[in-house]
């Protein structure tokens, strides 16, 4: 992932309030991973965020575990059918 985009991310989470669209941005940013090593090094940095900003991402390690499975179920279903 390059890093631009990354940031561009993290832009669009500092300016969110909204949980749901919190969860809307982290399923974007993590569907756009392309490769599944980086996605440790993405949760790591997403949870360090708020001691970044102040603010809390109010995304807790279990809801972004959570989420990433799902994106990563997500991905392998459409990369399986498209073979």
């Amino acid at each position: 992932m390059e890093f631009a985009s990354l940031a561009h991310y993290f832009e669009k989470l500092e300016k969110t309030s909204s949980r749901l669209a919190l969860m809307t941005i982290l399923t974007e940013l993590f569907r756009s991973i392309e490769d599944p090593d980086e996605i440790a090094k993405v949760c790591y940095l997403v949870q360090g965020a708020h001691k970044r900003t102040g603010r809390r991402s109010q995304a807790g390690p279990r809801l972004i575990v959570e989420r990433t499975k799902r994106v990563a179920r997500a991905g392998n279903s459409h990369r399986s059918a498209g073979r």
